[in-house]
């Protein structure tokens, strides 16, 4: 099974964006990305 903060992080880092960089492209909080990555929350699923 894929770790998808694991997989958020990879694939930031393979792009050199930092957190900030990714919580602006997708219009969320820095904070949140980070949790992700860490697998504090998991992304939630867009309706």
């Amino acid at each position: 099974m894929i770790d998808i903060g694991k997989k958020i992080a990879e694939l930031r880092k393979e792009k050199n964006w930092s957190q900030t960089d990714l919580a602006k492209a997708v219009d969320v909080s820095r904070d949140i990305i980070g949790k992700y990555e860490r697998g504090g929350i998991p992304p939630s699923n867009p309706s």
